[in-house]
């Protein structure tokens, strides 16, 4: 595969207060609900496009959770959709990493203007310490759900290419309270493209699902949790860390067929040649993975909370919040560096345990033990805190 050009930041906001849609286009015209589907469409002359979704840190609510419907690509000539069904994400889980979301093929090549991004809900959580709902609210969604985001300069799929979309949502900045002590809340989007492609790092990618059949010499293919019949080629290398139900090292020999894992990893294009019979042409998406966690028995988490200092013999206190796998917010953890425990900055930068110091925000993940110490298999800091 080859992709054109380096990496594309399209930043922008999309300011949408009382209903009415500052920077957003009128629905009408190529904007509308027809278009080509990329199921029916699927030809030699294509490109593949996936997606990710992030979100920037820090919220007053324990969970902001939102439901895609839809995502298109837009030209003033065309469009096509990329994912239609219906996902919800909790934005607060994804401040340090992206979730993988869709792989569509058969997009047409050529320039594409903007992405459309279709909502159906958008569900706010405050909890109690221990976890439990106490308030929920769900704002309007001014323009029927519709958010155009429109990118500075045009995007290219191109034959036979792999582009990543990473659509980063700022639901910190997104959500403003209405007049004061009524409880009712606004939702204005601040929302951020990356179009990521070869030498863009972009934020980590977890991915969670089964290996499908047995690994190849450095790689297997990964077949996602939530679909089935999304998979991707992940590649492992020198650097790749591995670690078992109990967050020990392991070799990669070790991983079979039918494992469940958890991988952490960054985008790549896949460099097959096309007639590698192990490359997968149906789903051509290829990720480099950083770690990869066996979790045959569900023992794995993901902590996000704040370092409450630095580390002592490769261990550090962490204060978790809100509350999480059975913890309460306020709780804190002890969490353990191991060797070959690889830390990362959100924008997949390696750090060292330097890194780590009262008030930076993060995620750590592994096993827990004895209730409040975790031995962890991979931290991603997000290192513009405190």
């Amino acid at each position: 595969m080859w992709i054109q050009n380096n990496r594309i930041r399209t930043g922008f906001s999309l300011f949408l207060v009382f209903g009415v849609a500052l920077w957003l286009v009128a629905c009408g015209g190529s904007g509308g609900g027809g278009g080509a589907n990329v199921s029916d469409s699927v030809s030699s002359g294509t490109g593949t496009v996936a997606v990710t979704i992030t979100d920037a840190p820090g919220s007053d609510f324990d969970e902001i959770n939102v439901t895609v419907t839809r995502i298109q690509l837009l030209s003033d000539a065309d469009q096509v959709t990329i994912f239609e069904g219906n996902e919800t994400f909790n934005l607060l889980q994804l401040s340090e990493v992206s979730q993988f979301f869709v792989i569509a093929d058969g997009v047409p090549p050529g320039p594409w203007a903007k992405v459309r991004l279709t909502l159906s809900d958008l569900e706010l959580v405050r909890k109690n310490d221990q976890g439990d709902v106490i308030e929920t609210f769900h704002p309007h969604l001014p323009g029927n759900g519709k958010l155009d985001l429109n990118p500075r300069t045009m995007f290219f799929v191109t034959p036979g290419g792999t582009l990543l979309i990473e659509i980063d949502m700022d639901a910190k900045n997104s959500i403003l309270a209405v007049g004061t002590g009524n409880g009712k809340y606004q939702f204005r989007p601040v929302v951020f493209v990356n179009i990521l492609e070869p030498g863009a790092l972009g934020k980590i990618i977890r991915l969670e699902g089964t290996v499908d059949g047995e690994p190849g010499d450095d790689e297997f293919k990964l077949c996602l949790t939530s679909d089935p019949g999304l998979c991707v080629e992940v590649h492992v290398g020198a650097g790749t860390a591995i670690f078992d139900g109990n967050a020990d090292a392991i070799p990669f020999a070790n991983l079979v067929a039918d494992d469940n894992v958890i991988v952490y990893a960054r985008f790549r294009p896949d460099d097959s040649p096309a007639d590698d019979p192990d490359d997968d042409a149906e789903n051509d998406f290829d990720v480099d993975a950083l770690v990869v966690e066996v979790d045959n028995s569900g023992t794995f988490v993901a902590l996000t909370g704040t370092a409450d200092g630095a580390p002592v013999s490769d261990i550090f206190p962490f204060i978790i919040d809100p509350a999480q796998a059975g913890l309460d917010a306020g709780t804190t953890v002890q969490v353990q560096l191991q060797a070959t425990t690889p830390i990362f900055s959100k924008e997949g930068d390696v750090l060292d345990a330097n890194a780590i110091a009262v008030g930076v925000m993060g995620t750590a993940s592994g096993v827990l033990s004895g209730g409040t110490s975790l031995k962890s298999t991979i931290v991603i800091l997000d290192t513009s805190t405190p």
